[in-house]
């Protein structure tokens, strides 16, 4: 009875191996799937099976193909492998692919060419950047730069199928994805060892290093096709909001995702139908910027901040300039910012002026020029993925990231001015409104006067801030001038004396609606070198009223700043010879003096404009005080005086 049953037993073991053989010979295009992909070897991850050793050992891929809804075996490996320039002939097939999967969908993938050539190739030439053609979700660009491209990969690290870009420890090792058939040195590749081999490991992002960017696939395949699908090919659509806006990106605060995170990885959210903006949305039109940009035409890329439906903060890039360098990643730069709104980022030295920002308070899209404490943070926009450290970045925050925060006032510290968002935008765009243009328009009086600044004593405002920051004060109705205006001509003045026909930029004095103290400027000699600061000069100076500066009168001050750490601005000044000894023309102080002088015209709040009615006194004996401080473009002059002018000795 024993021995009929293995007799039984044994020809039904020959029979299966004749059925398999016959199968196998009945079937040379090998293991087909998936609508006409020659598959040549899987493997899943962790399944006790070193990776090269499963790749090119003959016979552990012998077997029926399963039906099209089983999914693929633990490991497969075809022996058309062996003959693989004769398989790409016959089948005709002009790809080979390699791609990692995870829960069946392809997270990675690169493409080669075979059939080009196809005699020069074998089992494991086929994997080389001399016939790579394509990879995502992103590309690789630079073939020199690889520091390992090949199946062998580091043999003694057992990484497989190794795409790696840089070998500079495991904090910086940059690549594309490994195989791997032993637990890994590094952390980045120890996280996806689960007690057996392999590992299948790859970076999301194309800038990253394998330690921020790891993550971990459960199948690997390598197949011949004749054709390779668009991938994602719905996330890739151009998708315009508001008819000029190539939406990239947005995000609405505190839904519980992290701005960095989705803005950075690929996000299956797809375009709305209609204009309405959902709560994230993140085109892969990120993944490949450079080509974005050239495929689009634009010129500028946008992250603006929206509160209430209105835009509150706006950073526009020059996305035309060196557009090959185009990354996800450094088009958030200093060098490439053209604008900024609510006022211009007009600093040169920053803490931090990037997307990762500072890493451990998670303040990303940061921009930061002041570190030193809670209370003395400044800077323009910081997204807060995480609960902060200080106050004013947890204002608002309903437990959740992300929190849009911008600072409301110029170059004043964020927990004086730091407002929360609605909502964030990252969008290409032809065009971008100047938000600004009511600050731009000229402002005319007196026929011929163009009036960039002016200022009246003790109204809380500092006078040299004001002067150098935009500031938000409208022209009035009437033309009269106001308490305080400041013009954003003045952030372009070689620009502004152009357009404007003017040669002579005049700053001066007035009490009682009298001039009773002026500078004259010449701006039509090296126009194109004027800023915000050098047309107040000594080298440009034509003409002073109520009496001239001769120019061999020693002056330690004549600029815009003056002496800065008493506050005297717009100086034209010899001090620091004692209270009693100081000399000048003017002084428009931001504080209370420390010298009489000044401080007799200190009401409790700055400025103060003092003037010096003699050309030879001391400001203690000269001293008198304005009502209005002004600065103006003309072509005219008025002579004032003239009868008295013509006899007065020069200063």
């Amino acid at each position: 009875m024993a021995w009929r049953h293995l007799r039984d037993w044994l020809l039904a073991l020959l029979w299966t191996i004749a059925s398999v053989e016959a199968a196998d010979v009945a079937s040379p295009n090998g293991f087909a799937f998936e609508d006409g992909k020659t598959l040549l070897f899987t493997i899943r991850s962790n399944i006790g099976e070193e990776p090269q050793k499963a790749f090119v050992t003959r016979g552990n891929g012998n077997r029926p193909a399963p039906s099209p809804n089983e999914p693929l075996p633990a490991v497969y490996r075809s022996d058309l492998l062996d003959e693989l320039p004769d398989t790409v002939r016959r089948l005709d097939k002009t790809y080979m692919v390699a791609e990692m999967r995870v829960d069946r969908a392809v997270v990675m993938r690169v493409v080669f060419d075979v059939g080009d050539y196809p005699d020069s190739i074998d089992q494991f030439n086929w994997f080389s950047p001399s016939r790579l053609i394509g990879a995502w979700p992103y590309r690789l660009d630079d073939v020199a730069k690889f520091s390992a491209f090949s199946i062998e990969g580091d043999a003694n690290k057992e990484r497989r199928f190794f795409i790696a870009t840089s070998f500079d420890g495991c904090n910086g090792d940059r690549g594309f994805w490994l195989v791997s058939g032993a637990r890994d040195p590094c952390g980045w590749g120890r996280n996806g060892w689960k007690g057996l081999a392999p590992a299948l490991i790859y970076n999301r992002f194309k800038d990253r290093t394998l330690q921020q960017g790891a993550a971990y696939a459960d199948q690997f395949l390598v197949y011949l096709t004749d054709t390779v699908d668009e991938f994602r090919a719905e996330f890739r659509k151009p998708f315009f909001h508001a008819e000029r806006k190539q939406l990239l990106y947005t995000i609405k605060a505190n839904i519980h995702k992290s701005a960095l995170e989705t803005f950075r990885q690929q996000q299956n959210y797809r375009a709305p139908i209609d204009d309405n903006l959902p709560i994230l949305y993140r085109s892969d039109l990120l993944d490949d910027l450079s080509r974005t940009v050239k495929d689009s035409g634009m010129t500028q890329m946008v992250m603006e901040l929206v509160k209430d439906h209105s835009v509150v903060a706006q950073l526009v890039f020059n996305v035309t300039k060196d557009v090959d360098s185009l990354t996800l990643d450094n088009w958030f730069s200093l060098e490439r910012l053209e604008s900024s709104y609510p006022y211009l980022v007009d600093k040169t030295k920053f803490n931090y002026f990037s997307l990762d920002g500072d890493v451990g308070e998670q303040r990303r899209f940061y921009i930061s020029y002041n570190y030193g404490g809670c209370h003395v943070d400044a800077g323009f926009i910081a997204i807060s993925d995480a609960r902060d450290s200080c106050n004013w970045a947890n204002r608002n925050w309903r437990g959740s990231p992300p929190l849009l925060l911008y600072n409301r006032l110029q170059n004043k510290p964020f927990h004086a001015g730091v407002d929360t968002a609605d909502r964030m935008l990252v969008y290409l765009t032809h065009e971008v409104e100047d938000r600004r243009w009511k600050f731009r328009q000229p402002f005319i009086v007196d026929g011929d006067k163009q009036i960039l600044y002016t200022i009246t004593p003790n109204i809380g405002k500092e006078a040299v801030d004001t002067f150098k920051h935009q500031q938000d004060y409208p022209i009035p109705s009437d033309r009269s001038l106001p308490p305080i205006y400041r013009s954003d001509l003045l952030d372009q003045m070689d620009k502004t004396v152009r357009r404007s026909g003017r040669s002579k930029m005049v700053a001066e004095m007035r009490k009682n609606n009298a001039v009773v103290a002026r500078l004259v400027f010449d701006v039509a000699t090296d126009t194109d070198s004027l800023t915000l600061l050098n047309w107040f000069s000594r080298d440009r100076l034509v003409a002073a009223y109520p009496y001239q500066i001769s120019k061999k009168i020693h002056l330690n001050y004549f600029s815009v700043d003056g002496d800065t750490s008493l506050k005297r601005g717009f100086s034209v000044t010899d001090t620091g010879k004692g209270c009693d000894n100081d000399l000048g023309f003017w002084i428009v102080t931001d504080r209370k003096d420390p010298c009489n002088w000044g401080s007799q015209g200190w009401k409790g709040a700055a400025p103060v404009l003092l003037y010096n009615r003699f050309r030879t006194a001391p400001f203690r004996t000269g001293v008198d005080y304005a009502d209005r401080f002004v600065v103006y473009l003309t072509n005219h002059v008025d002579e004032l005086r003239p009868e008295f002018t013509k006899a007065v000795p020069v200063w």
